[in-house]
């Protein structure tokens, strides 16, 4: 059962009568998707029944011959630019249906109405096709579903009080009041002259107090000077003979002002107006969960910011204003530091109360006219309206960022949270909505990339950039099907006998546009896109391969090193994993080493030293690639059992020529020796390096 199901019964009795979903739309796919979102949503015990039509005659006649139906989701544009339009005009017009609830959806984003057409043809709501997800259109329809109830309801109450009265009418009088004293609504008779000629016991309980007798009362004195202007004004159209229905606030003696339903029915005799029956409905509860659903469609429930939805419709508003005054505003787009590392350690409940305390911080660095919304997550933008100079805007942002280096107090536990800001300015970075969020946004990516806790404005050279990101992540993907990478082998020489060691497995990209690239090149984006395991697994896989067949052509003595990311070695199953390889492949793993840059020692010591320990006893060795260029301790180095080290090559290319360089090798070889461990130095290009006593 659909999780939108509003009962708490287990064991549903789904009634026959279902709701009547209308899908008007040319796009037959748009139909399927629909309905297969919506084919297991029940509401209020009741299933969906779909009505479909594909062009806008075909929707006429099944809505003439379908009075009930619910709810329509209507395509803006079918056989012309307002068919649908049309057809919404046709439906409130000339059926006099107002009860149906109406959705406009388009798939052209450029050609959706304006406010003021959406209001005047009394369309419900306005979509785009590509918003409307499983969870917004289960949501949306259930809305929907929940307004028309209530708008039947109080339809159906109209009616039944009326065909009530209009029973009635020719009884006597003591069998009229018996009926309407029954009923909770106010029920009069008011004549010509708007003299109260009947009433109900309903009246006698809203206007309890009143001195004077109800009966015989003028309406005006009765409702008071500002009820009975708006209500004088439909009295007029009674007159001329027009049922009326209208809202009005009506004062009740204890609840104080109250939303009212209005229905006014003329009556006539010998065709001359003797006045109205009054039927008045006590609706402001109804009134209220109206107010409530428009709030949540427009608020973030969580902090009480506006959400993106209003956020967008606001800055659309903002940027016709500054078209036409040509004043500059600026866009703030902000993402709190480390959000994830919160909701991970403290948990969602804690995070949630930190989104609202940063929510109210965040207020309390604005102006009046600024405008606020939180976008999702931890992600927040802001709107600095009639901005006069960058100084105004670095001020604000400045506040922004040293409120919140202020310790956030809870449970008596101090935290710090910081912010990532990106800043856009109309028009200089854009003139239209998505353009301006967007450089925002690529302005507060630059500074997370570039440590966090800052403000960056948008320069055109971030699109460039992000662009070019993008597009290398695109290949990075692609790049596996399409066999673009390959693997280069490098010789360890022993310098005291010329034999080869071992050779070193260096991965190479042969990328379609860019040539032949090396692993700095790319190496760190595949880490961060989270395909550094994979790339991994594969180098590992084919250098042992190779080997071994090496091995059985003639080379049976040959080794094989290859470099493990940190981020696969600290995993839990690394060592299994390679004792797999090894095993599928056959080969022996002393014809292994596996190298791991020494940097990654410092944060993950305890899960290193697991997995070499682990390695070792398998017969796998170890080297700590490019020492020397980090910070570890030689404290680490005395507790983990490596088989070697390498000399990081930026210290082999200066031993010839500084004497500093050449004193730190010398050092570093004479220790190792001492502990036994190998030493292999990088980037020997030429015999004269090879000379120095301390590489003998």
């Amino acid at each position: 059962m659909n999780a939108f199901n509003d009962t708490k019964d287990e064991n549903l009795n789904i009634a026959n009568d279902p709701w009547k979903i209308f899908i008007v739309d040319d796009d037959r796919s748009i139909h399927d998707v629909t309905k297969l979102v919506l084919r297991d949503l029940v509401f209020e015990n009741k299933k969906l029944a779909f009505l479909q039509a594909y062009t806008i005659e075909e929707a006429k006649k099944i809505m003439q011959d379908n009075p009930d139906i619910a709810v329509i989701m209507l395509d803006v544009v079918m056989e012309e630019d307002d068919s649908g339009l049309k057809f919404v005009k046709f439906i409130r017009e000339e059926l006099n249906n107002h009860l149906v609830r109406i959705v406009l959806r388009t798939g052209q984003p450029g050609l959706a109405p304006e406010n003021k057409i959406i209001t005047h043809y009394d369309i419900n709501d306005y979509k785009e096709k590509t918003e409307l997800t499983s969870n917004k259109l289960n949501t949306l329809i259930i809305t929907l579903l929940r307004s028309y109830n209530e708008l039947k309801k109080s339809e159906q109450e109209q009616i039944n009080i009326r065909e009530q009265a209009a029973r009635t009418i020719h009884e006597k009088d003591e069998y009229i009041k018996l009926i309407t004293d029954a009923l909770p609504v106010l029920i009069s008779f008011i004549d010509e002259n708007e003299i109260i000629q009947f009433y109900n016991k309903t009246y006698e309980t809203w206007f309890h107090g009143i001195d004077a007798s109800i009966s015989k009362m003028k309406i005006e004195t009765l409702f008071g000077k500002d009820a009975y202007s708006l209500f004088k004004s439909y009295w007029n159209k009674a007159f001329l003979g027009q049922s009326i229905n209208f809202d009005m606030e009506l004062h009740h003696y204890q609840q104080g002002l109250r939303n009212t339903n209005v229905t006014l029915v003329p009556y006539t005799f010998n065709s001359e107006f003797k006045g109205c029956f009054s039927l008045i409905s006590d609706i402001t509860e109804r009134k209220q969960i109206e107010e409530n659903l428009n709030y949540l469609a427009n608020h973030d429930p969580l902090t009480g910011l506006l959400n993106r939805t209003h956020f967008d419709f606001q800055l659309e508003q903002i940027l016709k204003y500054a078209e036409q005054k040509a004043e500059i505003f600026a866009i703030l787009f902000l993402d709190i530091d480390e959000f994830k590392k919160i909701n991970d350690t403290l948990g969602h409940e804690f995070g949630d109360i930190m989104l609202s305390l940063v929510s109210a911080r965040l207020k309390e660095c604005l102006r009046k006219s600024d405008i606020i919304a939180r976008f999702g997550g931890d992600e927040f933008a802001i709107l600095l309206g009639n901005i006069t100079s960058r100084e105004e805007i670095i001020a604000i942002t400045d506040k922004i960022i040293k409120i919140m280096a202020e310790p956030f107090v809870l449970n008596e536990k101090e935290y710090i949270v910081s912010v990532s800001i990106g800043i856009s300015i109309y028009p200089k970075d854009g003139m239209a909505k998505d353009t301006l969020l967007k450089n925002a946004d690529l302005a507060m990516y630059c500074v997370k990339k570039s440590g966090k806790n800052a403000y960056q404005f948008y320069v055109s050279d971030l699109y460039a950039s992000a662009t070019n990101h993008l597009n290398l992540e695109r290949d990075l993907r692609l790049s596996f099907i399409k066999n673009e990478f390959d693997i280069y082998y490098q010789p360890v020489i022993d310098l005291q006998t010329g034999a080869v060691n071992f050779i070193e497995a260096l991965i190479r990209w042969h990328h379609p546009t860019r040539g032949l690239l090396l692993p700095k090149s790319f190496i760190p984006f595949v880490e961060e896109f989270g395909n550094i395991v994979a790339i991994n697994e594969w180098v590992l896989t084919n250098a042992c391969q190779q080997v071994y067949r090496l091995q059985q052509q003639g080379l049976p003595g040959l080794k094989v090193s290859v470099n493990i990311s940190p981020t696969q070695f600290i995993k839990e199953n690394f060592v299994q994993s390679v004792t797999d390889i090894l095993k599928n492949i056959g080969l022996n793993p002393s014809d292994l080493y596996l190298e791991l840059t020494e940097n990654v020692l410092i944060s993950n010591f305890e899960s290193i030293h697991k997995n070499i320990e682990g390695l070792k006893k398998l017969g796998i060795s170890v080297l700590l690639d490019d020492f020397g260029s980090g910070f570890s301790s030689l404290n680490y180095l005395s507790q983990l059992n490596v088989a070697g080290i390498k000399i990081d090559g930026s210290f082999t290319k200066l031993v010839v020529t500084d004497l500093r360089s050449a004193a730190i090798v010398s050092s570093i070889t004479n220790l190792m020796r001492n502990l036994g461990i190998k030493t292999i130095v990088e980037e020997i290009e030429n015999k004269v390096v090879t000379q120095f006593e301390f590489f003998l």
